[in-house]
């Protein structure tokens, strides 16, 4: 039987709210870079912004699909993990790309340790999604909290050196590091909850068909189970259904 992990939903909702933040001030980022570059006659490369832009709406479509249709909270653990692996795969894969075309072009430097970490990242982040492919894996987990904090540091540098960013920079920065921080409170917070098999409580012996006082005692037990997270909402009413 296969353990689901959730969430307190406050912060469930709080992690994803951030993920739409930042990736709003990262689409808005990429649109005046990409303006910049085709206005100083760099259009050949322009189209790495638009990379950036597609990237940063689907993240931000993503998050917003997962918060308007995640009804099974019990699970609100790998979801998390499931957006953070993929949102990792698309950035560092991004960035990795990106590294790529500014070393096939005259007077553009690449910085060997940023370039190294993103392909130890997307490595990394790569095998997290695979194991999770199956289901909740705390291999996964642990790989994405090690991500987080890398991504941390990462981010916590780029501040301290962000002069040059300009106030739309700096915004999209600390937005980045609030991203990886919730990431690791998430990885770290989460809890089980139940069993993928839900329990059968089973009327008294010799009995084929319950009383009306069983059936209400049944139909309590069951509320007290839905009420502790251990059986879903459907589950309760088919039980209920079955019982009146």
């Amino acid at each position: 039987m296969e353990k689901k992990y959730t969430l307190q939903p406050g912060l469930f909702l709080a992690y994803f709210i951030i993920c739409i933040i930042n990736f709003a001030f990262g689409l808005i980022s990429s649109i005046v870079d990409w303006s910049t570059l085709s206005s100083v006659g760099l259009g050949n490369i322009a189209w790495i912004e638009i990379l950036a832009i597609a990237i940063c709406i689907g993240l931000i479509v993503y998050a917003s699909l997962i918060l308007a249709k995640t009804k099974d909270k019990e699970n609100s653990g790998r979801n998390v993990l499931l957006y953070s692996s993929n949102a990792f795969i698309s950035i560092y894969g991004a960035n990795l790309i990106m590294d790529i075309v500014f070393l096939c072009y005259p007077n553009r430097n690449v910085s060997v340790p940023v370039f190294i970490r993103a392909i130890l990242i997307l490595a990394t982040a790569i095998t997290a999604r695979c194991l999770l492919a199956s289901g909740y894996s705390n291999a996964a987990r642990i790989r994405l909290i090690v991500i987080g904090r890398i991504a941390s540091v990462a981010e916590i540098i780029c501040l301290c050196i962000a002069g040059n960013l300009g106030a739309m920079g700096i915004i999209y920065e600390i937005t980045s590091l609030l991203f990886a921080v919730f990431h690791v409170v998430c990885c770290f917070r989460r809890k089980p909850a139940v069993f993928n098999v839900a329990p059968v409580i089973q009327p008294s012996e010799g009995s084929k068909e319950p009383s009306q006082l069983e059936k209400c005692e049944l139909l309590s037990k069951y509320k007290d189970l839905l009420d502790k997270g251990a059986i879903t909402e459907e589950e309760y009413e088919q039980k209920k259904k079955d019982l009146l």
